[in-house]
C-alpha cells in the first residue's frame, strides 16, 4: 500500500458499514469515496467489500484483513503523535501580568527576568514580550490577564 488514504478509506467503510457514512467521516464526497474504492479494488484485482441492499457494505476476508492492518497503523500514528507532542514542553505565546506598580518594581522584575532567561526566544521557546509587555500598570479585564498578581486593588 503506497497511499495511507486508501487504508483510511477501507477502515472508515469497515467502521461505518456504508460508503456514505465513511465518506462523511472522512469529509469527502460520496462520489470521491466511490471512485477511490473502485480504483483500489481494480488495482488489487479483488473485492474488498460486498455491496448489500440498503447501501450497506460488508468487508470480504481481504477487506477485513486490510481494515485490521489500517487500524494498527492508525494506532501507531496516534501513539507517535502523542509521544512527540508530549515531549515538547516549550512555552510559547505572550505573557501578560497585571500588578500594582510597587509590587512590580519591588518583586516582579527579578522574577520576570529569570522567566525570560529560562523561556525567552533566545532559549528556543516562543515566549515573547516578557520585558516589554509583561508588567502593565493599568487594570486589565479579567479575560486579558494570564497571570494576575494579588495586590492590585484598583477597579477591574
Amino acid at each position: 500500500m503506497d497511499d495511507w488514504n486508501e487504508l483510511r478509506l477501507v477502515l472508515a467503510i469497515q467502521r461505518a458499514g456504508s460508503l456514505t457514512a465513511a465518506a462523511k467521516a472522512l469529509t469527502i464526497d460520496h462520489s470521491t469515496a466511490f471512485r477511490r474504492l473502485n480504483a483500489l479494488e481494480a488495482r488489487l484485482d479483488l473485492r474488498l467489500f460486498e455491496r448489500l441492499p440498503g447501501g450497506l457494505y460488508q468487508a470480504t476476508a481481504a477487506g477485513e484483513r486490510m481494515a485490521v492492518a489500517a487500524e494498527r497503523m492508525e494506532d501507531e500514528a496516534l501513539a507517535l503523535d502523542r509521544d512527540i507532542t508530549g515531549r515538547d514542553h516549550r512555552l510559547s505565546g505572550r505573557l501578560r501580568v497585571t500588578s500594582s506598580e510597587t509590587l512590580a518594581y519591588s518583586r516582579l522584575t527579578q522574577h520576570l527576568a529569570g522567566f525570560r532567561q529560562a523561556h525567552g526566544p533566545d532559549r528556543g521557546a516562543g515566549v515573547r514580550g516578557c520585558a516589554e509587555t509583561a508588567v502593565i500598570f493599568a487594570p486589565l479585564r479579567p479575560a486579558a490577564r494570564d497571570c494576575p498578581v494579588p495586590g492590585w486593588h484598583g477597579p477591574v
